[in-house]
């Protein structure tokens, strides 16, 4: 495996490196981590039923849907103060969220307790326990870390790939990676289009939603 991130290796080739990894060197104590090692179905805290509400015509706006057009959808990412991460369609930390282009109902399950502990249906990513993830890779530089945080960025990759062939992906968050020679040394989401076009997005979606 290279000692930077290759968008050509994919998250489950990043997951077996981390495998192979942990059979010879220390696996951390986090939870999350454990968990994606052992199980397949964790898929990096990827909830892949919430992914499918959200591509399912019937949580479309009917109108949009005679008109045909798809639903734009904006794909933020945050760690809130217990280190965690989410990653959102509807009800993110930038607030960009289209309500006319969805079901009524749809939405509201959507964004219901986006704020708080609740599992609501816009929450499509969640990661327990990584800003403890971040400190492995950065601060003791763990090999097992640095192929789940590798996986975890490539799993979020494929998942906008799978989310813009669907739905208007208006603008996304991704992971951002920097580095002191060949070790990862900073860890930080950021916006994948120009900060501008996300201030506009902000005004143009709640135009839209008045």
């Amino acid at each position: 495996m290279s000692s930077k991130f290759d968008p050509l290796i994919s998250s489950a080739a990043y997951l077996e490196i981390a495998r192979k990894r942990s059979r010879i060197y220390k696996v951390p104590n986090i939870r999350m981590v454990k968990s994606i090692l052992e199980y397949d179905h964790v898929d990096f805290g990827v909830n892949k039923s919430h992914v499918e509400e959200l591509l399912d015509p019937r949580s479309w706006n009917d109108v949009l849907i005679h008109e045909g057009r798809k639903p734009r959808v904006f794909l933020d990412a945050s760690v809130n103060q217990s280190g965690n991460a989410e990653i959102r369609c509807l009800g993110g930390s930038q607030r960009i969220l289209f309500k006319k282009d969805f079901d009524w109902e749809y939405f509201a399950h959507a964004t219901s307790g986006a704020y708080g502990s609740h599992r609501s249906l816009g929450e499509l990513a969640w990661f327990k326990g990584y800003d403890t993830l971040r400190t492995a890779v950065v601060m003791k530089k763990c090999p097992v870390s640095k192929a789940i945080l590798f996986g975890f960025k490539a799993r979020l990759e494929e998942l906008r790939r799978q989310l813009a062939a669907e739905v208007e992906l208006v603008g996304t968050m991704e992971i951002e990676l920097s580095y002191a020679g060949n070790n990862v040394s900073a860890v930080e989401f950021s916006f994948h289009i120009p900060y501008e076009r996300v201030v506009e997005l902000q005004i143009e979606s709640r135009a839209a939603s008045e």
